[in-house]
């Protein structure tokens, strides 16, 4: 659809969530310029002196240089569940790892910071969502950029 849009040299306005991927941006070419997308992690493109974005993309170079370029909102989204799930794990201490146990662990965690996204919390009840908090960022030439603080609903 991107590469018909840029065909057409139309460009209309883009907004999903992410939209960020590197290597799908060079398929789509100029069609995602000014495209908008939310997004709830630090977008590392223009975040990189960041310590926590340096971190999780000096792992990623480190164990996996050929995904570098799969790099998204996803992938980051992934390494701080890794995060949170060792969280919950030294907080079990030398309980039994169970289902039980580890649900109980994630519930107790309160205001875990990872860097990349506001402080996370857990609790017990039918919405296990840790925050809802978002950053704008928008395509500029090519390149991401956040233009937004953090916005929690």
């Amino acid at each position: 659809m991107f590469q018909a849009f840029e065909r057409q040299n139309y460009h209309p306005k883009v907004l999903g969530l992410g939209l960020d991927k590197s290597s799908a941006n060079q398929q789509y070419g100029g069609a995602v310029h000014g495209a908008e997308s939310l997004t709830p992690l630090l977008e590392p493109s223009d975040h990189q002196n960041d310590p926590n974005v340096a971190q999780y993309l000096g792992a990623v170079r480190r164990y996996f240089p050929n995904q570098v370029p799969a790099l998204d909102v996803y992938t980051e989204g992934d390494w701080v569940a890794a995060e949170l799930f060792v969280q919950a794990l030294r907080t079990l201490g030398t309980q039994p790892i169970t289902r039980q146990n580890l649900a109980n662990a994630l519930n107790s965690i309160k205001g875990f910071s990872t860097g990349l996204t506001q402080p996370l919390s857990f609790g017990p009840g039918s919405s296990h969502d840790p925050n809802r908090c978002f950053q704008w960022i928008r395509n500029n030439n090519g390149a991401w950029t956040t233009y937004s603080g953090w916005n929690c609903f």
